[in-house]
């Protein structure tokens, strides 16, 4: 029954209010969830009453956010689905706009040269690839890395998996942090611990489609193994087991480092400002935080990052020498904090007391930066806990934050009684939302290369290589060693070699506090030169360690050090890859003899360019990305092993997608001005 205008004339002027404001919060969210639009009008009544103008300020903050996430292409209730069709729709819609923009360019310079003008269209269409993703918002995703091209950036945009991941992150952030705004995520009965139950949910489908994906997706490699993708996944790091087992070894071996050295062993807990936290932890429920300033989770993250880059680079002026791991979790509403486990000498450069000194440095950066006197603040900001290693190893103290934020094994509930094996999944969900990095190591050796140690046969290492090399391997590659030598006299032995794997590799590289520029052993990399699918070059990949040293050098009366490198090639294989279709569900047989038969095409080529390159004088190129040959570099062709004092030939090309490698005949080569000698780097 509707009111006449008398009728509503006569009503209090609150209840008038209140019908007004309801009115204008469905207009606005007009299409949106029937539970948010109630939370948003209750919030914005409620703040109303204490002052309007905040109210109307937070309302239209929180719908305009939802409503950039329309403009970039995404709407609440899009499930992965819709994405996936829009994402067709704008590769579609954008390859139209750059059709358009090729016929405009080629009428308005019929009369010049059709490379030219081929190059001129490439970067007006990337131009106008970057306008459109500027103009929506999206610049961040316009690839910055080093070896983009202008083509690349527009075969992005005609790509529907490009625009697919584009408009998933969007998807998840902002909904994410609209549940955020809306009080929908908090330990409490009506909210969602860590992260909402949407993200929570969406970040299960897309688990689901990855498991599945990689278990109907069959690899070959040369020597006609074949495997899933899934088992293969499963013996690496993305298996949460073998990752745990990895960072307990890490920080066992850290651990026997500050024992051997004296160092002692602190556990910080620093967390944001209270201006960052949506809700207050209560005795009996949670309630709103009204000092929240709307900061997202990546946003705290990005603030902790930046206060840590002050800290880390003081505690190096300082001389504390800090080594250790971060462990990144959230608050119950999503909210970040860090747990760190570090240890240092006892005693800075400076002769101080390094605990003094450490407490110091913390407080100045992650208490006094922002609102230090913020009530709570000394008790909350900052907690750091001296490790007595008479109670416990430091290894011990961390293992819970390490398991409760990969899988929750052997840890029983969570800081808020939930489940850890459920709480786990949410912490996960809730670090793929946002993009952040749970665990980082501080300090130390970089565990890619002790990673391709273990790839490394024992046998393929000279005898005359480096001792560091020698030291690494024999600690690290365990199961290597064993194949050569036999295994170890009793499994305490092997458990105890595992565990000072690490720590052996650590002094091999100079010690937890060396820095990245005087490590002996880094990776070995091969520039194999294949195009990734957007035609730019992709980045070179691992072949092995290389290890870097100084030798002493008698010539006549005279003694120097010299520059030695030794290269060791690790175990590797190349591999093809298929997904077994649902019509060939049952086949897989069938689908790796057609893989296995691919294989044997493309060794066949392969050994026939290393003829060709042999019949020419050339070095034969290994046919797995492989090799124990100097890198070439980006953009230049080498066209034959170079040897000492050698002249390297190389050229180099510009165009309209970057440099492209050109070959040079013997006599073009002598005459051309940039030809050079290489230097004498290789040992005897």
């Amino acid at each position: 029954m509707s009111l006449t205008h008398s009728q509503i004339k006569a009503r209090p002027a609150w209840v008038r209010e209140a019908e007004a404001l309801r009115l204008h919060v469905e207009k606005l969210c007009q299409g949106w969830p029937a539970e948010w639009v109630d939370v948003i009008h209750r919030e914005w009544a409620k703040r109303r009453t204490v002052n309007a103008q905040a109210s109307a300020a937070w309302g239209f903050g929180l719908v305009g956010q939802l409503r950039a996430a329309e403009r970039a292409g995404v709407v609440h209730g899009d499930t992965d689905a819709d994405l996936c069709r829009k994402a067709e729709a704008e590769a579609r819609q954008m390859a139209g706009l750059l059709d358009a923009v090729s016929v405009r360019v080629a009428r308005a310079r019929a009369s010049k040269p059709a490379e030219w003008v081929k190059r001129l269209t490439v970067r007006a269409q990337a131009w106008t690839v970057r306008n459109d993703l500027r103009r929506r918002g999206l610049e961040d995703h316009i690839p910055k890395a080093k070896h983009n091209t202008a083509g690349g950036i527009v075969s992005r945009a005609r790509d529907p998996i490009f625009w697919r991941r584009i408009l998933r992150g969007i998807h998840a952030k902002v909904m994410e942090g609209a549940a955020i705004g809306l009080g929908l995520v908090h330990a409490g009965r009506r909210g969602g611990c860590y992260v909402s139950a949407q993200s929570l949910k969406r970040r299960r489908g897309q688990r689901a489609r990855n498991a599945e994906a990689l278990a109907r997706t069959v690899a070959v490699n040369e020597r006609g193994e074949a495997e899933t993708i899934a088992n293969l996944a499963a013996r690496g790091v993305a298996n949460g087991a073998v990752r745990r087992a990895e960072l307990m070894t890490r920080i066992s071996g850290f651990e026997l480092i500050a024992n051997d050295l004296g160092h002692r062993a602190t556990m910080v807990t620093v967390t944001c400002p209270s201006r960052m936290h949506k809700w207050r932890r209560g005795k009996v429920l949670d309630t709103p935080n009204p000092a929240y300033d709307g900061t997202l989770p990546n946003q705290a993250q990005a603030y902790l990052a930046k206060q840590w880059a002050r800290f880390r680079t003081a505690a190096a002026r300082a001389g504390l020498g800090l080594y250790g791991f971060r462990i990144a979790e959230p608050h119950h509403d999503g909210c970040p904090h860090w747990h760190m486990l570090m240890w240092f000498k006892p005693q800075t450069t400076k002769q101080a007391d390094s605990s003094l000194a450490l407490g110091l440095l913390l407080g100045r950066y992650f208490l006094s930066n922002d609102s230090p006197d913020e009530p709570g603040a000394d008790t909350y900001r900052i907690k750091v806990e001296a490790i007595d290693p008479r109670k416990g190893s430091a290894v011990a103290y961390v293992a819970k934050y390490v398991a409760k934020n990969i899988d929750g094994m052997h840890v029983g509930a969570d800081l808020y009684g939930n489940p850890a094996l459920e709480s786990s999944a949410r912490v996960e969900a809730w670090a793929s939302t946002w993009r952040i990095r749970q665990f980082q190591q501080i300090g130390g050796a970089p565990v890619t290369v002790w990673r391709e140690l273990r790839r490394v046969h024992p046998g393929a290492v000279p005898m005359d290589a480096a001792q560091q090399l020698h030291d690494a391997l024999m600690m690290v590659n365990v199961a290597g060693v064993d194949a050569v030598m036999g295994g170890p006299e009793s499994e305490q032995d092997e458990a105890q070699r595992i565990r000072a794997g690490w720590a052996a590799y650590t002094m091999a590289q100079g010690g937890p506090t060396a820095k990245r520029k005087a490590h002996t052993l880094r990776m070995l990399r091969d520039q194999h030169g294949e195009a990734n699918r957007y035609g730019e070059l992709g980045a070179p990949r691992a072949a092995g360690v290389q290890a870097t040293t100084f030798e002493r050098v008698t010539v006549g009366i005279c003694t120097f050090a010299r520059p030695r490198r030794d290269e060791v090639e690790s175990e590797r294989s190349a591999w093809v890859t298929a997904s077994v279709q649902p019509e060939d569900k049952g086949s897989i047989p069938r689908v790796v003899q057609r893989l296995t038969a691919v294989m044997q095409q493309r060794q066949g080529q392969i050994e026939q360019r290393q003829q060709e390159r042999a019949a020419r004088g050339e070095a034969a190129r290994p046919w797995t990305r492989v090799n124990n040959c100097t890198p070439e570099p980006i953009g230049y062709s080498v066209h034959r092993t170079p040897k000492r004092g050698e002249v390297f030939k190389w050229a180099k090309v510009r165009g309209g997608g970057g440099s492209q490698p050109k070959e040079l005949s013997d006599e073009q080569h002598e005459n051309h001005p940039r030809a050079h000698r290489l230097p004498d780097m290789r040992h005897p």
